[in-house]
């Protein structure tokens, strides 16, 4: 029996049992204690500041091929010294790509509005009783007995 975990190894690789004694878990599931016990010690999603999105969204605006092209024409076209077309094509790449971050990020905007209405369910095993819970309340030690997966189902990830 294989009882060393590594980040390479497949959950296949191991028999249930060995899932069961890695996560503190059992037939039955965990234990609420020890669910909310992981969650609270558990994994935090790393938060972006806006200025962070903002700045990268508005960035990725200038990374398109059409883009990339204008911005070698403006640096061709400064380099021969034709002063005129600079101006003129710098001023479309920045209008463009301002245009665009300000449309991305507002549908972005409205996505997360939309997302923030829909709550994930998943129904999972703890001390022999099933649960309906959202899923960001799911801890790694439930996966061991959790998924009851049907047809109509959604796996949250």
């Amino acid at each position: 029996m294989k009882t060393e975990f590594s980040e390479s190894d497949s959950f296949w690789q191991f028999e249930i049992e060995e899932w069961y004694e890695k996560l503190s878990s059992s037939e039955n599931g965990i234990s609420n204690q020890t669910a909310v016990a992981a969650q609270s010690s558990g994994i935090q999603k790393k938060q972006n500041s806006a200025f962070y999105k903002d700045f990268k969204l508005f960035t990725g605006q200038f990374l398109n091929p059409l883009m990339l092209l204008l911005i070698g024409a403006v640096i061709l076209s400064a380099f021969l010294g034709d002063q005129s077309e600079v101006i003129i094509i710098s001023f479309i790449v920045l209008s463009a790509g301002i245009l665009s971050f300000v449309q991305e990020r507002n549908a972005g905007k409205v996505v997360e509005k939309l997302q923030s209405l829909i709550s994930v369910k998943s129904t999972v095993l703890r001390e022999g009783l099933y649960f309906d819970i959202k899923a960001d309340q799911i801890v790694p030690a439930t996966w061991s007995s959790l998924m009851l997966v049907t047809s109509s189902r959604q796996i949250a990830c």
